[in-house]
């Protein structure tokens, strides 16, 4: 029957509604040569028969069932234990179009056997639905000018202008390639694992192809850690920034100038998001910059490589001007709303 998908769904907590439309999403595939592995990682009973029921009216997939031990490692068990010759990891609250397979094997017929990966654009439903649109707005060959760019948009530099290149959703990994070059998710992580994952393919990989359709629909979590809970959210990138920083002495020059960027604009996040959102938390905030470990970082950085509003921000942080920074970002943050 040709090449075989494999589906890899790591499921926690979810709602049920929502999980069902993920799981139909796949099931409805037009293409039928595929597998879904449904990982529970330390999932409720309900959950645990929900699923069941699922695989047992469709032989296509199949159920593993265990204590929690995180997405990250439960990716990886997902790659060991496929079948496939492409890996598509699917989040248990979004949801894929039903032709995404279809479009995949028809946009790369001509290319497929030398391809390691192939990147879609997506969709990101919050509110409203939008798909992402600073993309490339043409099918292409992913070149190395293309992979810089992958690199600096991680950075958040004005080099690079790709929206959630750093999520492996939306992606079909070649099984071999990944298990050729070793390439794995950090189970230690709690943040930022998608990214690094993807510089070790990135770097890896020697054909690739990008296909500007939107197939993936990212559900935006209000609720999760990323937008709700600043604490947590800094210690998660406290343990995130040593592993970023050695991923980056691995990787060749080409791929790793300006990733210094990267740190400055999580602070640029965290002022924007915590510091200075209703109140101008200037004292709290002086005390979190003055760690040894972002002023090294606010000192290396080459601004240059920033445009607009970012630049300014960044700018101010140099020249310890905290309390002008804050007062912008008060400004912006009611400009958005």
């Amino acid at each position: 029957m040709g090449n075989k998908v494999s589906f890899v769904v790591p499921i926690y907590k979810v709602d049920l509604e929502l999980l069902n439309n993920c799981l139909l999403s796949i099931k409805n595939q037009t293409y039928q040569n595929i597998e879904v592995l449904i990982i529970l990682d330390g999932s409720d009973d309900e959950t645990i028969d929900f699923c069941k029921k699922f695989a047992k009216e469709d032989s296509r997939f199949s159920v593993i069932s265990r204590e929690n031990k995180g997405v990250s490692y439960t990716r990886n068990e997902g790659v060991e234990k496929s079948t496939g010759d492409w890996i598509v990891f699917v989040d248990a609250d979004d949801w894929i179009e039903t032709n995404m397979c279809d479009l995949f094997f028809d946009k790369t017929k001509d290319t497929i056997k030398t391809l390691d990966f192939v990147m879609f654009r997506c969709f990101i439903n919050g509110k409203e639905e939008k798909v992402i649109k600073n993309c490339i707005d043409e099918d292409c060959l992913i070149d190395e000018d293309f992979k810089i760019k992958l690199f600096q948009s991680t950075y958040g530099t004005k080099n690079g202008f790709f929206s959630c290149c750093e999520a492996v959703w939306k992606n079909f990994f070649n099984r071999k390639f990944l298990l050729k070059h070793k390439i794995k998710f950090d189970s230690s992580l709690k943040i930022g694992e998608d990214m690094l994952f993807n510089y070790q393919v990135w770097m890896n990989s020697k054909d690739a192809y990008y296909i500007n359709t939107p197939v993936y629909h990212y559900r935006i979590n209000e609720q999760s850690v990323m937008n709700s809970n600043f604490e947590k959210l800094e210690a998660n990138y406290s343990v995130l920034f040593p592993y970023f920083d050695e991923m980056v002495k691995q990787l060749p020059e080409k791929y790793s100038q300006n990733s210094e960027i990267f740190v400055l604009r999580q602070v640029e996040r965290f002022a924007l998001n915590y510091f200075f959102v209703k109140d101008n938390k200037y004292k709290e905030f002086k005390k979190f910059i003055g760690n040894e470990y972002y002023q090294r970082k606010i000192k290396n950085a080459k601004l240059g490589v920033l445009g607009g509003k970012h630049k300014l921000f960044c700018l101010l942080l140099k020249l310890k001007m905290y309390y002008i920074m804050g007062i912008i970002c008060l400004f912006f943050n009611k400009k958005r709303g």
